[in-house]
């Protein structure tokens, strides 16, 4: 049987290369290989929380699955309408579709459960597709390659550092937040210390290809560090008020794509947010 650290490597060693890959030769039509994967990807991890996670503690409408159409709808509206609201107004339209079937469906209790259902199924529609908005939108920005590649490497140097550096020096600090007690404080400081190094020797290693100043840099590595731990612990709240382990098996070492991909989810917006105000043109 592999360990754990095994898997993990594996599983590193395996799809690091395809996303990094899919951004550095395939950068045909805005990147498109990018986005379908970014695409498969909020699907597989809604189907999970409709499916594995979120019926643990309760009933969910199916309806939620059609929050994968998110960051569909957002490609479509940057490759070819050019609106920047189509997401804003199809989100509203797939929400209320939700909600109509609520009306329908909750006359099956006298609605005693609609608004607990409504809640199950709202977080199902949302998390993880409407992050998927953001990872869209890096993929148009100005050298998506590079700017992607860094983000990438900013949250998976947190992910990495936090584990072993808790692994070497969090025995006697764990517990530091409930939601998920194996966590240490130095696997936090870890995870928070090298992407701020990364972000930081980013600009002086390729000047050319990452303009920031030193205190964006700084800013950029502090809040996608913070961000991506407060993704995975997010989904570990998730999975403990449902009782389950993983989101999936579909992840050799990590479980399922939402167990993977929590912490690119919930960094995304502060990445993207930093670039479009710092970025030295």
């Amino acid at each position: 049987m592999m360990s754990s650290l095994a898997k993990r490597v594996l599983s590193a060693v395996v799809i690091l290369p395809v996303l990094f890959l899919s951004i550095a030769l395939l950068p045909q039509y805005d990147y498109l290989v990018f986005n379908l994967i970014i695409l498969f990807v909020c699907g597989v991890g809604t189907y999970e929380m409709v499916y594995n996670i979120l019926p643990k503690s309760g009933e969910v409408s199916k309806l939620s699955l059609l929050g994968v159409l998110i960051p569909l709808f957002e490609m479509i509206d940057i490759r070819f309408i050019h609106s920047s609201s189509l997401a804003l107004y199809m989100i509203a339209l797939l929400l209320s579709i939700i909600f109509a079937s609520e009306i329908i469906t909750g006359a099956k209790d006298g609605f005693s459960k609609s608004a607990e259902r409504l809640g199950r199924s709202v977080v199902g529609f949302f998390y993880p597709s409407i992050f998927g908005i953001f990872m869209v939108r890096l993929s148009f920005t100005h050298e998506p390659n590079w700017l992607i590649s860094l983000f990438l490497v900013l949250v998976f140097s947190s992910d990495t550092f936090a584990y072993f550096t808790g692994m070497l020096f969090g025995r006697g600090n764990k517990g530091v937040v409930k939601v998920s007690p194996n966590k240490s404080l130095a696997g936090f400081i870890g995870g928070i210390i090298f992407p701020i190094i990364v972000a930081t020797l980013a600009p002086i290693v390729f000047p050319l290809h990452y303009r920031f100043s030193l205190p964006s840099s700084i800013l950029m590595g502090l809040s996608v560090a913070i961000a991506a731990i407060f993704g995975d612990l997010v989904e570990s709240m998730l999975k403990r008020s449902s009782n389950v382990k993983d989101s999936g098996t579909i992840i050799p070492g990590r479980g399922g794509m939402l167990d993977s991909i929590d912490s690119i989810a919930m960094a995304s917006p502060f990445f993207l947010l930093i670039v479009e105000f710092f970025y030295i043109v």
